[in-house]
């Protein structure tokens, strides 16, 4: 759905459950924001968060932040991008108790491109997260506002918000908010149905979408791909925006079916809008609401609304359908107010102007989001479906083998019962909340393996940052089996160290004066001033500098089984393996973790040298955000690639201009063997002593 239903659809069914014209408005606002609402409105042009007291999340994305995904394509890009459309756009409903659960019928593999796909366990859970109106997630949402969050500063802000997410599975039904080749792809075939008439619709395949790309002729969606998580099978972009449009009814085969679908979405939107009035009467008068119930309208005001939804605008844009109409729909008799037009920046600029965020509508929407978003992670990890960064059992995510028959994407099939360590996306959020102190030791023990005991003894003449890679020397009597090693650190934690060395003495300064106090008082030893190791703290400081990460980060839970925080500080080791263990030998990541009992006689022949190679050839695995040289690079492959696309649209003006004259040549040949043909006739006709025919004579220039 678009603005035009979002906006004005969402404020009149609040207006008809009782809202005033204010709260009506605050509602239908929040309903059309989540589609704005991207990274760029969270942060200023330095990247400072506008919210500092928690961490927002974006709940729309551009098109330019998908194509950049695409292009860089990770399964961390693929979590954030699940973390987006799945909760906020399609929200999943193919599961449970839902009446109409959808069979999948399509293919079991494929091997049409570079790689092999095979429909198997992950097939079959991400197949649940097919987007359906009425799920038992749509029902827990609606429910949630009235239980736990109303009467809140914030609880029109959520409604709205959730307005939207339930408009939405009317719309995208049948598509998940997750780029799947084998759910989201369909037939090149649709067809656009006017009564019994069918007509084929014009496609102009394209990606990246862009406001210049002509669409008259044609209707805007996204090309087939070689590879099957591409972007373009993301949500509905190989149906355009024809799921979108209230007024059009189109009969499509989706690549999970055997047999066409017709969907009817001037019926379809009429059914999101009486059950929109439903769930906002239930929670305005705090009554339950349940699924398949949907508002009684007046007869005058229903057939108010299917007129505007079956109005097809020149623009594809109903809004001014709407404007022009509210005030044909009354309540007691007075005609409803036409609501102010819709301004994306409006509640952030308000921020900008009173320079706090504090109880404004902005801060409320994005608070929402975050509570939204727990709500679906825990309703659907009841059904064990997940989608996010931090999955409770088995990790739903795009998975595919190239035919060589390696597996490229996630391939972890054992259950985990509590977030790992083996999510880049959860590593960078601890870092993120910590000082620079916190961030160089975290950095340093995932790049390097080491064991926290063994970090917090490193001296600081056993660090070389010069070295390539740098290098760190862990000596004997720090180790767990009495053994020197060496072991290296990325390019992203160097650059953090770098930053740390900056303030260390400062900071060894202050915790000196700060314990002199301490130990005045009677608490504690004297710390050393001479202290000369890299971080010079003990691990109690560890300890408690990581609980409090946890606790602002809303990840301090402790497993009941062994009474322990589900994510330690020791699990950083394990990261650091198994990302590792992707490219480089294990004979080499097992030295560099001190595992000497696991190693065979192959490790016995590699050098320190060779082990440098290389560890610097695959660092990139280790990374947890993009170091400058990757931006850079990054930056200059976008730029070649607008150079190339500029350059391409130079060269197919170039081959147009050139096709132009072709046509022209054979034009001026074809009336050139016309005439030369002609000419025979009548030389012939003089040799033979016979007259031309009057034609031939006519036509001769």
């Amino acid at each position: 759905m678009n603005l035009d239903f979002h906006y004005y659809g969402t404020y009149v069914a609040a207006r008809l459950a009782g809202y005033d014209l204010d709260s009506a408005q605050t509602i239908a606002h929040a309903a059309q924001y989540v589609d704005d609402s991207n990274k760029s409105m969270l942060s200023d042009s330095l990247g400072h968060p506008y919210i500092s007291d928690f961490s927002p999340i974006p709940t729309g994305q551009s098109m330019w932040d998908m194509v950049d995904k695409d292009i860089f394509w990770s399964e961390e890009a693929l979590n954030e991008i699940a973390d987006i459309w799945v909760p906020f756009h399609f929200l999943p409903g193919n599961y449970g108790i839902n009446n109409d659960i959808k069979e999948y019928t399509g293919p079991q593999s494929d091997n049409r491109s570079l790689y092999r796909w095979t429909f198997d366990d992950e097939s079959t859970k991400q197949f649940k997260m097919l987007c359906q109106p009425n799920s038992p997630i749509v029902k827990s949402m609606i429910n949630d506002i009235i239980l736990n969050h109303k009467n809140n500063d914030y609880t029109l802000h959520l409604a709205g918000m959730r307005m939207h997410v339930l408009a939405d599975t009317w719309a995208h039904m049948f598509y998940i908010g997750m780029p799947a080749w084998f759910i989201n792809d369909a037939l090149e075939e649709v067809f656009i149905v006017n009564g019994t008439e069918k007509t084929p619709a014009k496609w102009i395949r394209i990606w990246p979408w862009n406001d210049s790309t002509d669409i008259i002729h044609g209707e805007l969606a996204t090309p087939d791909m070689f590879a099957y998580n591409s972007l373009v099978y993301h949500g509905h972009g190989r149906m355009g925006h024809l799921p979108d449009y209230p007024w059009l009814k189109y009969e499509y085969t989706p690549r999970w079916s055997k047999y066409p679908i017709t969907k009817d979405n001037t019926s379809y939107f009429l059914q999101a809008f009486k059950q929109l009035t439903k769930a906002l009467e239930c929670i305005k008068n705090n009554t339950p609401f349940d699924i398949k119930s949907y508002a009684d309208l007046p007869v005058e005001t229903e057939n108010v609304i299917k007129e505007i939804l079956a109005t097809k605008p020149n623009d594809n844009d109903q809004s001014e359908t709407w404007r022009n109409n509210i005030g044909r729909i009354k309540i007691n008799g007075i005609p409803l107010e036409v609501p102010v037009k819709y301004n994306k920046d409006l509640w952030l600029d308000k921020v900008k102007e009173i320079k706090s965020v504090e109880g404004t509508d902005y801060y409320h929407f994005n608070k929402s989001a975050c509570l939204h978003l727990k709500l679906v992670q825990d309703s659907l990890a009841a059904y064990n479906i997940n989608f996010d960064s931090t999955p409770r059992e088995n990790i739903v995510s795009t998975k595919f083998k190239c035919k060589k028959g390696k597996y490229i994407g996630s391939i972890d099939k054992s259950i985990q019962y509590y977030p790992k360590m083996q999510d880049q996306g959860i590593i960078r959020q601890l870092i993120e909340h910590m000082s620079v102190n916190g961030k160089a030791l975290i950095l340093t023990l995932i790049s390097s393996g080491m064991r926290i005991g063994e970090a917090l003894q490193i001296d600081l003449d056993d660090l070389n940052l010069d070295a390539n890679p740098p290098t760190i020397i862990i000596r004997g009597e720090n180790t767990k089996n009495g053994n020197n090693r060496i072991t290296f650190i990325n390019k992203e934690a160097k650059q953090t160290l770098g930053e740390w060395l900056k303030v260390r003495d400062k900071y060894l300064q202050s915790s000196l004066n700060k314990n002199r106090g301490l130990v005045s008082k009677g608490i504690g030893n004297l710390k050393d001033e001479n202290d000369s190791r890299l971080f010079p703290f003990s691990y109690d400081n560890v300890k408690e500098m990581w609980d409090n990460v946890l606790r602002k980060i809303g990840y301090d839970k402790v497993d009941k089984s062994t009474g322990r925080k589900q994510l330690r500080i020791h699990q950083l080791r394990k990261f650091f393996r198994s990302q590792l263990a992707l490219g480089c030998p294990l004979d080499i990541v097992e030295a560099l973790m001190g595992h000497e009992g696991y190693l065979t006689d192959e490790y016995r022949r590699y050098t320190t040298k060779q082990m440098g190679e290389h560890y610097l050839k695959y660092e990139h695995l280790l990374y947890i955000s993009m170091p400058e040289d990757i931006l850079k690079l990054k930056s200059e492959f976008t730029d070649e690639l607008n150079n190339t696309k500029d350059a391409l649209c130079h060269n197919r003006s170039q081959v147009e201009a050139l096709i132009d004259e072709n046509k022209e040549l054979k034009d001026r040949l074809s009336v050139m063997e016309d005439d030369s043909e002609k000419f025979h006739y009548i030389l012939q006709c003089l040799v033979e002593g016979k007259q031309p025919e009057a034609s031939a004579n006519e036509r001769w220039p």
